[in-house]
Parts: structure tokens; sequence; C-alpha cells
């Protein structure tokens, strides 16, 4: 009997760790930085997804605050600065990923991560989380 081996492709964030905690932990000193009260993160959940300028948009949106492109990169930058840093203080693995990947690459397959996350945020990420020996191939 022939074993057909896949190549598996993985999303990062909220697929293979839960990284919201640091996710809501950068929004929220970045919307502080600038004299925004923070937002509830039963109000964030929903809303992280699809970059993070799209996260501070839609944080703001519940705030009833419009603000212009300029005044969105300045939180951008604040936020991926934070994020930068403290990309791992709370984010970890879901239950049984780390499992799951073993058994998966000692079955032969190639295992890859495709997310929406900048490569420079990305790699860092899954070195803080001992996670990058498990991919062959890791794009962002």
């Amino acid at each position: 009997m022939t074993s057909t081996k896949l190549t598996i492709c993985f999303d990062l964030d909220g697929t293979l760790v839960n990284s919201a905690p640091d996710l809501f932990a950068a929004l929220d000193h970045a919307l502080h930085s600038k004299g925004y009260e923070k937002s509830s993160h039963s109000e964030i959940r929903p809303i992280i997804g699809q970059g993070a300028k799209a996260m501070i948009k839609r944080a703001l949106n519940l705030k009833d605050v419009q603000l212009n492109d300029t005044e969105i990169d300045e939180l951008w930058h604040i936020l991926i600065e934070h994020y930068t840093i403290h990309s791992a203080d709370q984010t970890h693995p879901f239950e049984g990923t780390v499992k799951a990947l073993e058994e998966l690459q000692s079955e032969g397959h190639t295992l890859t991560v495709c997310t929406n996350k900048t490569i420079d945020l990305t790699l860092p990420l899954l070195e803080k989380l001992d996670l990058t020996k498990h991919f062959q191939a890791i794009t962002g």
C-alpha cells in the first residue's frame, strides 16, 4: 500500500497559535498612547484579521472615531513597535498543535505556514514559540 505524502499549509494566527492576547495588548498600547480608551476584548476579538491597520480602524469605528490615513499610520507604527517586542508574551500554540505537527511530520508530510502577518513579525514569533522547526516553508 502506497501512502500519499501531502503538503499542508497552515494559517498562523487563530489557527496554529492564539495570538489574540498580544494583539489586544499592542492595540491597547497604541490607542492609549493617543489618549483613546481601551476597548473590551470581547468587542475586539471579532474584528481581528485582515491586518493591523484594519484592526485599528475597526476598533476606532467602535468608538465612533474616524482618523485620516496619516493618523492611522502613526497608530500602526506604535502598535507594530510594541507588538515586535511583545509578540510572544501571551501567545501560545493551541492545545494539541505541537503534537499534531509532530505526527504529521513523522508521517512524512511537508508542513508550511502562510499568513497575512509580515514575515519580519512571523519568523521571530515562530522562533520564540519553538515552532519554526516544523515547517519547510514560511511565507508572510
